[in-house]
């Protein structure tokens, strides 16, 4: 696996407009998927008269390549975008800071630094962070951030929990990427309920053989409760399908990864902005925040109200185009166009460079032609704000 080396967040790249009263600021909080497409757009909003301005504090780092460096098939800077080259390059101000707070009746945001940043439209991008309750969970490591993972001494016996899209990959990758470099480790993954829910069972039922033959452990219907620390080993404990801790049944580990599903970030909720059901920003088919006119919300941040989204980069990717349509809609005083999202996405799991496993609706197929077109696909999307 290659070497990981990771920058280091700056300050201010770019000059911000001295006069806010007399600006017509564009914010974007967040260097998600949807907002790589509106920095790239950032020509439209200086020729509507419009300062186009990022918040963020590191680089972009993208999922879909993620499991993929795990398991040796990607250098760490192939799922990297630069975001201040991208930034510089299509004429857009960039901040290193991240967000603490938003004043929406003065049209403000907080940053980290204190600062007030005055907007006339705003929109965040703001990703997910792992859900799911566990005691001793601060002993683990989360999937998310990305950068965090990517980090982390993957060495040794790792424990997985969780056994949805992002456990399998995680799973399948370490595994591909522990092959040729560690004697006989273990990998053991844990499920709450079946393997991969959501997905058509005969996949699921695939899947788990794929797993079981690259010597990965299957533990379904059970639940981690805790995360202790034992002899120098993390032991994770474990309940069976009556949620009772069975003293004889726990599983020791150097690392134990934590795929436990997504949810907003915690301290969204916190910035007193309307939520909706799953703890997200809530949103209108238009993007924009329920009552908050000039306030906007994409990705894996948001609730959109007209029906849940599967928390899939596809989605974004495919908001982006409204967003900043409507952004510049909302400086010009005119009508927003609603974001429709396609009834079923396409999903590929990389199952560790031989092979991949695509889902859309009921149909699947797990090979080698599906890793060839997730491989296709990650790697046009990148290109993209690479140029």
């Amino acid at each position: 696996m290659h070497d990981t080396r990771f920058p280091e967040p700056g300050q201010t790249e770019a000059p911000i407009c001295p006069n806010p009263a007399e600006s017509r600021r564009v914010v974007l909080v967040g260097a998600g998927h949807a907002h790589l497409h509106v920095v790239s757009q950032a020509r439209r909003f200086s020729e509507a008269g419009a300062e186009l301005v990022l918040v963020e504090p590191g680089d972009f780092w993208y999922s879909g390549l993620a499991t993929g460096i795990l398991g040796g098939q990607y250098a760490p800077d192939d799922g990297r975008v630069d975001v201040s080259r991208l930034a510089r390059r299509a004429g857009c101000a960039l901040i290193r800071a991240r967000l603490v707070g938003i004043d929406a009746a003065t049209r403000r945001i907080r940053l980290d630094d204190g600062t007030w940043l005055p907007f006339a439209a705003l929109s965040l991008n703001l990703g997910s962070e792992v859900a799911g309750a566990v005691d001793g969970r601060e002993r683990g490591t989360p999937v998310k951030p990305i950068e965090g993972l990517l980090r982390a001494d993957l060495r040794g016996d790792v424990v997985i929990v969780g056994g949805g899209a992002t456990g399998c990959e995680v799973a399948a990758n370490l595994a591909a990427g522990k092959r040729d470099r560690d004697r006989a480790p273990r990998i053991t993954l844990i499920a709450r309920g079946p393997l991969l829910a959501g997905y058509p069972a005969g996949a699921a039922r695939r899947l788990a053989r794929y797993l079981a033959s690259r010597g990965i452990v299957l533990l379904r219907d059970r639940t981690a409760l805790a995360i202790r620390e034992a002899g120098g080993r993390l032991q994770v404990a474990l309940a069976g399908a009556d949620r009772r801790e069975s003293a004889a049944e726990s599983v020791s580990a150097d690392r134990v990864l934590l795929a436990t599903g997504l949810r907003p970030p915690a301290a969204l909720s916190a910035m007193g902005l309307p939520s909706g059901p799953g703890g997200g920003l809530a949103v209108e088919p238009t993007l924009e925040a329920r009552g908050l006119a000039g306030v906007f919300g994409v990705g894996d941040c948001v609730d959109f109200l007209p029906r849940p989204l599967p928390k899939l980069g596809v989605y974004a990717v495919r908001q982006a185009p409204v967003l900043a349509d409507n952004l510049l809609a909302t400086l010009r005083g005119d009508t927003l166009r609603p974001y429709r999202p396609q009834p079923v996405a396409l999903s590929i799991l990389n199952l560790g460079g031989e092979a991949a496993l695509a889902a859309w609706g009921p149909l699947w197929w797990l090979g080698k032609v599906p890793m060839r077109w997730k491989d296709r696909l990650d790697l046009r999307f990148l290109a993209g704000y690479r140029a």
